[in-house]
């Protein structure tokens, strides 16, 4: 959605493919350490009748001085537009609160919004289609043990709630069609495949995240699949106000 604020134009998300995994990122970092512990009570809350219930009770006062500015960091992140810009200052007016809160959500559900397609284990990328492993990252050659071992913690890394390592475990599993382990240029390569990943859009993020949890049982309990499912049902949400 394009809207112009002072002149400028910006796009704010109305679906998946408008968010890449490095605003996503930035995202998630946002909310680990700036959420309002009043709006983490009610997204948290699992049960929609309790939900809206404390989201009925939340103070107006809680809600301008709390919620809003972080609403205005989120939607600064997801389109660039400027938290002064939106928020007002000594220039500018600032949006109207209701329009702050309107696009938080819009973007909370654009995210939310996702099908997963079965079957689908290569995608276009660059120029090029890059494949999932047939197998899961399975520990026999060499070769495979170093992408296994380095798959491994990263993924451990993301479980634990650090998304940044989100493209690298993507940047180990996803290759060009055909290409061979080579371990003298493993390191070099995936940190330059990382930041490939980091520009994909989350549509395919969750594509390669789902197609994984579909193929090993174990990834249920303990990997960064599982949190991205919690995560996308946390998001499925009725706005607070």
């Amino acid at each position: 959605m394009q809207v112009k604020i002072n002149g400028q134009q910006y796009s704010l998300p109305t679906r998946v493919n408008d968010i890449t995994l490095r605003t996503f990122i930035r995202w998630t970092e946002v909310e680990e350490t700036e959420m309002p512990d009043e709006l983490r009570v009610i997204v948290t809350e699992t049960d929609p009748e309790k939900k809206r219930l404390k989201a009925s009770r939340l103070p107006k006062r809680t809600y301008v001085r709390k919620l809003v500015p972080y609403y205005a960091k989120v939607v600064s992140i997801v389109s660039g537009i400027p938290e002064n810009v939106l928020l007002g200052d000594k220039q500018h007016e600032g949006a109207p609160v209701m329009v702050i809160d309107g696009w938080y959500w819009q973007t909370v559900n654009a995210l939310a919004e996702f099908d997963y397609k079965p079957g689908i284990d290569r995608f276009h990328i660059s120029g090029k289609w890059w494949t999932l492993p047939a197998k899961h990252m399975e520990k026999s050659t060499f070769g495979e043990f170093a992408e296994a071992a380095q798959y491994e913690d990263y993924s451990a890394d993301v479980a634990g709630g650090n998304w940044t390592k989100m493209p690298y475990v993507m940047a180990v599993l996803l290759k060009p069609e055909g290409e061979k382990f080579d371990p003298y240029v493993f390191d070099d390569v995936v940190e330059e495949r990382a930041e490939i990943m980091r520009g994909l859009t989350m549509d395919m993020v969750y594509q390669v995240s789902f197609f994984l949890l579909r193929r090993n049982e174990n990834l249920r309990q303990d990997s960064l699949i599982y949190t991205l499912a919690r995560l996308l049902a946390t998001y499925k949400q009725a706005p607070t106000n």
